[in-house]
């Protein structure tokens, strides 16, 4: 039985700033990420400046200025 296969469990913090998440037993997350939500302000913003209606973490901070941000 040396093919056995090892589960390991994923642990998500969806804290209200940060959203987390690792493996258990590590001593630091694998990923985090700013727990907001963006969308366009405008219909029309700059023609092509935005693809997608949906933005979220590090994309939406980054095109703040374009988008209205929502801490859900």
């Amino acid at each position: 039985m040396a093919d056995t296969l090892h589960n390991t469990s994923i642990v998500l913090d969806n804290g209200s700033g940060t959203i987390r998440a690792g493996f258990a037993g590590e001593d630091l997350p694998s990923c985090f990420f700013p727990s907001f939500v963006g969308r366009p302000k405008h219909t029309r913003v700059l023609a092509g400046a935005l693809e997608g209606d949906v933005f979220i973490g590090n994309r939406a901070q980054e095109l703040r200025g374009l988008l209205k941000i929502k801490y859900p």
